[in-house]
């Protein structure tokens, strides 16, 4: 049975964010072929960052997809800066980089969570002040999450 998820203001659109990279690729001079548009749906509908093999796990489910198609169009897109890369151990997962957040990173389980601008408080602020002159393209805060911390000593 699937849980339903009540309704999130801080959840972005899944349409929306899909037509926001559709119009990236055609802003871009590129073509809105079947197999983009399916990954950009697989992109726009995950709960986070996806390894490629996951999007093409999720792109064959509903075509029959080769496999270098998944890459070379990952690879597109990065180019495009409609997806933004975070590397993890020795993978790379994919994830829209249709708006500003920062993500957290589990040493334990791998687990990637993201923030949202609104959730990173004065963090940009300090950024902006402290790295005077430094452009950052994305903020990695890692450590262990709630499931994987030792419990304390009592």
């Amino acid at each position: 049975m699937q849980r339903c998820r009540p309704p999130d203001s801080t959840r972005p659109d899944h349409a929306l964010r899909h037509s926001w990279a559709l119009s990236r690729v055609r802003g871009a001079g590129h073509r809105r072929t079947r197999p983009r548009t399916l990954i950009l749906a697989v992109l726009a509908e995950a709960d986070g960052h996806l390894t490629a093999d996951a999007v093409r796990e999720r792109a064959v489910a509903t075509s029959g997809m080769d496999p270098s198609t998944v890459y070379r169009t990952l690879a597109l897109f990065e180019r495009l800066q409609i997806v933004h890369t975070l590397t993890i151990g020795k993978r790379v997962t994919y994830g829209l980089a249709d708006h500003p957040h920062a993500h957290t990173v589990c040493d334990g389980c791998a687990r990637v969570t993201a923030l949202r601008d609104a959730e990173l408080g004065d963090l940009r602020t300090l950024v902006r002040r402290d790295l005077a002159g430094f452009a950052a393209t994305g903020i990695v805060i890692r450590g262990r999450c709630a499931a994987c911390r030792p419990a304390p000593d009592d």
